[in-house]
């Protein structure tokens, strides 16, 4: 019996490179949290949480990119700033890559004007109110009626790193993130 309980485990190490996952072990994960098992190209590691993240270089609009982040497992999605220490850490890993143009996140208000949720089932901590950062400034403004989703100002120039409203069909690069929330349909 026990033999075979050392067998099973043995197998289940494997199981990372069996599938193409990334070695996630428990120093990767902050304390209390479980551990995760990201898809291999999520290459971008939290240093104040145990998310991970992929940065895409190429142009697409929010749909597309919510298809390919949701596409990559249960536990994949657009990315989901919790929070500011969230939000200023993922900038800075991104700076780490170059990245200096807007990119996606997973903050819309397409099922109801002004009510912006997460496409997963986090509670939306930022941006608490629509005057306060992390929004660029006038923003969201909805202009011509018909921007629904949201992302992060590049890097360079003015209202770098603040958030946006924007037609959903313009094109930017996106960051998917692997974490404990799973897509929330309802939400987008």
């Amino acid at each position: 019996m026990v033999a075979r309980w050392f067998v099973g485990i043995l197998m289940l190490a494997g199981c990372d490179q069996l599938f193409g996952l990334d070695e996630v072990t428990a120093r990767d994960a902050a304390p209390g949290e479980p551990m995760l098992a990201c898809p291999a190209g999520y290459d971008l590691q939290s240093t104040i949480s145990p998310s991970r993240y992929r940065s895409v270089q190429t142009l697409t609009t929010w749909d597309t990119a919510l298809l390919d982040c949701n596409g990559d497992g249960d536990r994949t999605h657009l990315l989901v700033l919790s929070d500011e220490t969230e939000r200023t850490d993922v900038l800075a890993l991104l700076a780490t890559r170059g990245e200096t143009s807007s990119i996606w996140i997973g903050l819309s208000d397409r099922n109801i004007e002004d009510e912006f949720f997460w496409v997963t089932a986090e509670p939306v901590g930022i941006p608490p109110l629509r005057q306060t950062p992390p929004w660029s400034a006038g923003q969201p403004d909805n202009f011509s009626g018909n921007q629904d989703c949201v992302s992060i100002v590049g890097a360079a120039g003015q209202g770098a790193g603040l958030f946006d409203d924007g037609t959903c069909d313009s094109n930017y690069h996106y960051v998917c993130e692997c974490d404990a929330w799973m897509p929330e349909p309802g939400n987008y």
